[in-house]
């Protein structure tokens, strides 16, 4: 479903969403694993207080709440929730609504995403390539030429 709206609108529109401290992913999960697949090596992610009292974790089965502790301590031991277990909230006032939607979009061009990631490929070999280079001149004591002490 987010594949095939983000393919057909060549757009990302929403950010994933991720806690400051923790970097624990809150919101989007399905749009991160998606850049994943089709190569992306950056994504936008909108960083947010997961501790802020107005952000609430509600039970997609309306089952009351799941405290923030355990999902940040079952992400961080790679223990995903099932799909649609989680669904955090943000309380305002006297209305609640789901974090993304208070979460500005991006509206970041899914073009834009694998351009970078493609630029990143073509620069890995150059970079493999100084740090050998780099490297070969430690090893040696210096470049090729130099007449200091010790070098040829």
């Amino acid at each position: 479903e987010v594949a095939a709206e983000v393919i057909a609108e060549g757009l990302l529109r929403k950010p994933i969403v991720a806690d400051l401290g923790s970097l624990t992913v809150i919101d989007g999960h399905h749009r991160l694993e998606f850049l994943k697949r089709v190569g992306a090596t950056v994504a936008p992610v909108a960083l947010v207080d997961y501790w802020d009292p107005r952000i609430i974790v509600a039970r997609w089965d309306g089952g009351g709440f799941i405290d923030k502790r355990v999902v940040v301590s079952r992400a961080a031991r790679g223990e995903l929730f099932p799909p649609k277990t989680t669904r955090h909230v943000f309380s305002a006032g006297d209305r609640t609504v789901h974090i993304s939607e208070v979460i500005p979009s991006v509206n970041i061009e899914l073009r834009a995403l694998l351009e970078h990631a493609l630029a990143r490929a073509e620069l890995a070999p150059l970079s493999a390539a100084y740090s050998a280079a780099s490297l070969s001149l430690k090893r040696s004591g210096g470049a090729p030429g130099d007449r200091r002490r010790g070098r040829t």
